[in-house]
């Protein structure tokens, strides 16, 4: 496997930093093409991988939906509260008054 730094991989890593957020490739390949418009969707899903591969961002596989990738690399959480009729889900409500130590 290829393991130079090149401008395309570059540009990538860069873009998964600057959105911060968990970012789909598409999204990452639609930031590139603002600055970028000549790199190929392709070479955006390449670099993606490789990065992943090599640990220089994280791969967030989502069972329902395009796969995410995190400029964090290191564990992390995440918590996803619903919300019904301004009630927070009983699923969530225990973790919630223990995480942030709140009463509900």
């Amino acid at each position: 496997m290829d393991m130079r730094n090149t401008i395309q991989r570059s540009l990538v890593l860069e873009a998964v930093k600057e959105l911060r957020c968990h970012a789909t490739a598409d999204e990452v390949y639609d930031a590139i093409m603002k600055i970028h418009p000549n790199i190929s969707r392709g070479t955006v899903y390449r670099n993606l991988n490789l990065l992943s591969d090599t640990g220089e961002i994280h791969k967030v596989e989502m069972p329902s939906g395009a796969d995410c990738y995190d400029h964090l690399c290191h564990e992390h959480y995440h918590a996803r509260f619903s919300m019904w009729k301004w009630s927070l889900s009983r699923v969530w409500e225990g973790a919630l008054r223990i995480l942030m130590g709140l009463n509900l």
